[in-house]
């Protein structure tokens, strides 16, 4: 054949062998396990490996009836070391050899011919069978059949559940809450449901999003109308692409050969030839794509609406309150009055100024005074090495000897501990302005109080924004140690609460039983055994209330003991809530430059109430960032390793397989696998939960989006990319980083391969997912086994005060619904035009999640703060990383899905 990019040459008969003797194989050099014969009569050169052939090649020939000629040499022997060329393919990569004319996959050429090459090594087996699974169109609907069953039985079970008086207030604890819970922002309770096992589902499908706001947050009701816009989103583009890439891709699949063993697949693009074919998808992904822009900018239009619409107190973007962070908290200046005088001389202030002279002792020295250092002594500014030592410092000298302190040498050195904290805290931030303080200045540096911060912090607000424009300034404070006592105190009361009416209970039980035995003596009625097992009973729940009294009260102590620490600390703190008069003024003040030294008194919108997390509102800008940072590296070591113990622990029931199946049957053992998967998905997200609470978000919702996108992403790694094939996924990440073009011609031809897989997946969700988000087995649990502990302890009911405070809502768990409904959209949005018969299974899932969750966030879930206005923008960006991630995989996987041996460019 001769074409303008071809040359003629004279057709020969190939083969591809290994060289052998008499004697056996023939050797390869040094160091080398395989080798091919480079011919030096064809290769001129010690550097070419590739040669273009023609009519004038001279090749190696081989004679069936005679010896190898190769141009001037008779190869009767195996050939010379010298002409041997070592045949090695890197990791994951194995040799093979080709006859005709493939589309290599770890590559986008056409190779052609016959020889050696190194393929990529996309590995399938028994372990892990994502990418080996297909069925059949019958199959398909006889799993749609059984797990249909299944989401009826789940539903019966909820059913059941609501029929039982008590365990309503599990089922609808909104409902039963008190008025006031300081746990939750202000809210109205949800409307009294109507009689009828199904009046729920009837309310969620009439009530409208005005009612909805009602009962429910800005975060919850975007979440809501973020699944109504992804259900209308797949129910369309069903109707647009189903009918159309399902029937071209089972006509294009005509002319291949074992049509039953393809199955489903034949509905997918790993059947489609056609160059056209490939055309229409790409047509159809960029419509449904755009048409998805559409719908996302239509809702975030209204989300706008909404937040600027509601009222203060439920709105976070209305509030009048900034945060002002990076707050200089030393100082040259001399204490202003006698009351600064005097708090700087005293408490934790004057320990602070001890601990700072040591800080400007090495400050002074490095800046090479000592003189100035000296004069510093000498004034009195700076302690004295020679001075008389407390009896404290004393004390630690005396081995062995202890020595009893008194309550204000105890209270000293407290204040020491505290400062020494303060200053490792803070260590770069004391460093940083001593670099900047002159040295005629160092000996005035010392710590500003929890007054003077105050007052800077309103003078500067007020200078800026006009003066009377601040309502109130709030330091802030790290209230983590306050909130234990707190809580430790309440559970104690509540545990003496309970004590006191067992008690009350066993003494009326005991005259009871005593008026029982009305007619006999005074002394058998007292000697019965029931009167005995009563007594008896009694003497030792009051030995356990006076235990829980005496905890209580050393309870209440370690409480009031905190709180006034928290009251009268005088430490400085870096950051502050400010709270203005007008709205106008704390929008532009969280938006400018208040101070002529970037990186100092930064601004920005307050989170709510109920949302702020203080111990990271009282840090500087430069330690929550590095909070960031670790719990961002931990993070991501998690995500990548997490399949790691998955990995071994199926590996070990692999490795048993056989002596598993013959006793429990090979269904036990598919169940025992899916049971460590399950077990592990769990774990995930209440890892990632834990993760998300050591960032150093200033709010709770930050948190719980982090915690979101944390699972989020180790599901799509873990569990989409990780059942690609059986490699784990940081050696296809590695891979992927070593040799790039692997992700065009592998990603999508695996993505395909486990299109029934992942199928299969989302139709359980449906019959699972769905129904167990309306029956909490979690919390109907929980509610059981205290109500037994407490009939086994008392033998009776608990009270309605008991139950209602066993029974509080959910907080609405936005670190872990919305990663797995993201998951499922981005399976949805992966296989929209690959293989379509997702687009109707992802659209029910989503359907019946927005009906569900319409009931569960009116009556089951309430969220712990009013508006943290994060979720929005976390599943906006996630949609558009799911859709761009499909259309990258698309399009530059396309070229290498054509199996005529042309290349086309789609782009």
């Amino acid at each position: 054949m001769a074409s303008s990019n071809t040359t003629s040459w004279t057709s020969k008969a190939w083969m591809t062998a290994t060289l052998h003797t008499s004697s056996g194989a023939c050797p390869c050099p040094s160091g080398c396990a395989d080798c091919v014969y480079r011919s030096p009569s064809t290769y001129k050169t010690a550097g070419t490996n590739y040669l273009k052939l023609d009519s004038t090649s001279t090749i190696p020939s081989l004679y069936l009836d005679g010896d190898v000629i190769d141009g001037s040499s008779n190869l009767t022997t195996c050939p010379s070391l010298v002409d041997m060329q070592c045949l090695a393919c890197a990791a994951d990569h194995y040799p093979a050899a080709y006859a005709g004319s493939f589309l290599a996959p770890d590559d986008v050429t056409t190779m052609k011919g016959t020889g050696l090459t190194c393929l990529y090594y996309n590995e399938c087996d028994a372990l892990s069978s994502a990418c080996g699974t297909n069925f059949t169109a019958t199959e398909f609907f006889i799993t749609c059949g059984w797990l249909a069953v299944l989401w009826v039985v789940l539903m019966a079970v909820f059913i059941f559940i609501r029929s039982f008086k008590h365990m309503m207030h599990t089922c609808d604890p909104c409902y039963f809450m008190e008025d006031e819970n300081h746990n939750y922002p202000p809210y109205k309770r949800p409307p009294k449901l109507p009689k009828g096992h199904f009046a729920w589902l009837v309310r969620a499908w009439h009530v409208t999003d005005t009612e909805l706001i009602a009962n429910t947050t800005p975060d919850e009701l975007m979440l809501l109308r973020w699944y109504r816009m992804v259900y209308h989103w797949f129910f369309g583009a069903t109707i647009f692409v189903l009918p159309v890439c399902a029937t071209l891709y089972h006509l294009d699949s005509e002319d291949q050969d074992a049509k039953d063993a393809f199955g489903m697949k034949r509905i997918t693009i790993a059947a489609a030839n056609s160059e056209g074919v490939f055309w229409v998808v790409v047509l159809q992904m960029w419509v449904i794509s755009t048409w998805l822009v559409y719908l996302l900018s239509r809702e975030t239009a209204a989300y706008t609406r909404l937040v600027w619409r509601l009222p203060v107190s439920r709105i976070g973007i209305k509030s009048h309150a900034v945060l002002v962070s990076d707050i200089p908290m030393l100082t040259t200046d001399v204490p202003r009055g006698k009351e600064g005088a005097r708090a700087q001389s005293g408490g934790i202030m004057k320990a602070l100024s001890s601990a700072l002279a040591d800080k400007k002792e090495k400050q002074v020295n490095r800046m090479g005074s000592m003189t100035r250092f000296g004069s510093m002594t000498r004034s009195g500014s700076m302690s004295n090495p020679s001075s008389p030592r407390s009896p404290r410092s004393d004390a630690g000298d005396l081995e062995g000897v202890k020595v009893e302190l008194t309550e204000a040498e105890k209270a000293e050195a407290q204040e020491e501990k505290m400062a020494k904290a303060w200053l490792k805290k803070n260590y770069s931030e004391v460093r940083s302005f001593m670099d900047e303080t002159t040295l005629d200045d160092i000996d005035k540096l010392r710590a500003c109080t929890k007054s003077e911060i105050l007052r800077v912090v309103k003078a500067k607000m007020e200078g800026v924004m006009g003066e009377g424009c601040v309502v109130s300034v709030l330091l802030a404070r790290d209230t983590r140690k306050l909130d234990k006592s707190a809580n430790a105190w309440k559970a104690s009361e509540q545990a003496y609460l309970q004590a006191l009416i067992l008690e009350k209970e066993l003494k009326d039980d005991i005259e009871e039983a005593l008026g029982e035995n009305k007619g006999s003596k005074d002394v058998e009625a007292a000697d019965s055994p029931k009167v005995a097992e009563l007594k008896a009973k009694l003497a030792k729940a009051d030995e356990e209330r006076e235990k829980l009294r005496l905890d209580t009260k050393e309870k209440l102590a370690a409480f009031s003991q905190a709180r006034l620490d928290y009251l009268h600390d005088e430490t400085p703190s870096p950051s502050s809530i400010v709270v203005f008069s007008r709205q106008m003024d704390s929008v532009i003040a969280s938006q400018v430059q208040l101070d002529n030294q970037f990186g100092r008194w930064h601004t920005e919108p307050a989170p709510g109430p109920n949302d702020l997390v203080w111990h990271n509102v009282a840090l500087t800008g430069k330690q929550r960032w590095r909070k960031n940072v670790r719990a961002r590296l931990a993070a991501t070591i998690m995500v990548i390793f997490f399949s790691v113990p998955v990995n071994l622990l199926v590996a070990a029931l692999n490795a048993g397989k056989d002596d598993i199946v013959s006793v429990l049957g090979e269904g036990i053992f598919k169940v025992l696998i899916g049971l460590i998967l399950t077990i592990f998905l769990v774990v995930a997200h209440i890892m990632s939960l834990v993760i998300s609470r050591q960032y150093g978000c200033i709010s709770k919702s930050k948190m719980d989006v982090e915690g979101a996108s944390i699972y989020f992403w180790l599901l799509v790694l873990n569990l989409f990319l990780g059942n690609l094939n059986s490699t784990p996924v940081w050696e296809d990440l590695l891979d992927w980083i070593q040799d790039p073009k692997l992700v065009l011609s592998t990603l999508i031809y695996r993505c395909v391969e486990a299109s029934s897989f992942f199928l299969q997946f989302c139709l359980l969700r449906i019959a699972t997912s769905t129904v167990l988000e309306l029956i909490h087995p979690p919390t109907h649990l929980g509610y059981l086994v205290k109500t037994l502990i407490h009939l086994a302890k008392t033998t009776a009911m608990p009270t309605p005060r008991m139950v209602q405070q066993w029974s509080q809502p959910e907080n609405t768990p936005l670190h872990r619904v919305p990663a797995q409904t993201m998951l499922i959209f981005f399976l949805g949005c992966q296989y929209c035009v690959t293989a379509p018969a997702f687009l109707p299974v992802c659209g029910v899932f989503f359907s019946l999640f927005y009906l569900f969750w319409k009931h569960n966030l009116s009556y089951h879930y309430m969220q712990p703060y009013a508006a943290g206005l994060t979720l929005w923008p976390w599943l906006v960006k996630q949609t558009f990383n799911s859709l761009l991630f499909s259309q990258a995989v698309l399009i530059l996987g396309l070229p290498t899905l054509s199996k005529n041996g042309q290349s086309t460019d789609y782009l």
